[in-house]
C-alpha cells in the first residue's frame, strides 16, 4: 500500500502548499484524484487476486477451500 501512502503524502504536501499560496487548487484536486486512483488500483488488484485464486482452486478441484483462503486474507489485510 505504499502507493496509497505516497499519494496521501502528496495530497498533504499540496494542501500545505495551497495554504501558503505555493500550489493551486488544481494541484490539490489532482492530488485528491491521485489518492482515489491509488485506492482503486489496490481494490482492482485485490479483486484480480481473488478471481485468479478462485480459478486456480476450481481447476485444481479444490474450490471448496475458497472460504478458508478468504478468511485467512481478512486476518492479514489492514
Amino acid at each position: 500500500d505504499s502507493a496509497i501512502v505516497a499519494a496521501e503524502e502528496n495530497l498533504r504536501v499540496q494542501m500545505v502548499g495551497y495554504q501558503v499560496q505555493q500550489t493551486t487548487s488544481l494541484d490539490v484536486i489532482d492530488a485528491q484524484l491521485g489518492v482515489g486512483r491509488a485506492r482503486i488500483q489496490r481494490a482492482q488488484a485485490a479483486h484480480d487476486f481473488v478471481v485468479a485464486l478462485a480459478r486456480l482452486l476450481h481447476v485444481s478441484g479444490r474450490i471448496e477451500d475458497m472460504p478458508d483462503y478468504i478468511d485467512q486474507g481478512e486476518r492479514i489485510a489492514p
